[in-house]
């Protein structure tokens, strides 16, 4: 079990706050959340190549990072699609002209059914291949990063899973 201080530790690593590389990276993961959550079209090229390529648990760990974003998206999209359908069916506010709530329920639409097929991309993965997912995720923990060497047993083993035969 690891403790505060080694979490920590591995957070910030020694001499994090002049390191360009570990600013730029989580400023890219942070942005890419924040795409995920509120911008999701704009994703759909990755989307797209992570459903050709299912089976590749490489190319589906970058949705798995913004997991969080897409079923934000999903619940924030699909809240406001079915607050347009309401709207659109009770015809009580001013907002109801069709040239208004069409691109609005088309643009919601849209954001909502990537979002789903990231997801479900994602837990399928995860629900079918989750001993590779639980390896993949004991690397990601225990690999030593920054470039820095490994200093224990984890930080071993994590390395070697991560270095092809």
């Amino acid at each position: 079990m690891a403790t505060l201080r080694s979490l920590l530790r591995r957070e910030f690593p020694p001499g994090w706050w002049h390191s360009g590389r570990w600013w730029t990276a989580g400023m890219a993961d942070m942005g890419l959340g924040l795409i995920a959550s509120f911008v999701t079209v704009v994703l759909i090229p990755r989307v797209l190549a992570a459903l050709r390529h299912r089976g590749d648990l490489r190319r589906l760990r970058t949705l798995d990072r913004t997991i969080e974003g897409y079923v934000t998206s999903l619940l924030l999209y699909g809240s406001g699609l079915i607050w347009l359908i309401v709207m659109l069916v009770h015809g009580s506010s001013e907002l109801t002209e069709a040239s208004l709530l069409a691109p609005m329920a088309l643009w919601a639409a849209v954001n909502a059914t990537v979002a789903a097929i990231a997801s479900a991309l994602v837990l399928r993965s995860r629900w079918v291949d989750w001993i590779d997912w639980s390896v993949m995720h004991f690397i990601e923990v225990h690999a030593p990063v920054y470039d820095r060497s490994p200093e224990t047993i984890e930080e071993y083993e994590a390395r070697r899973l991560n270095t092809p035969p």
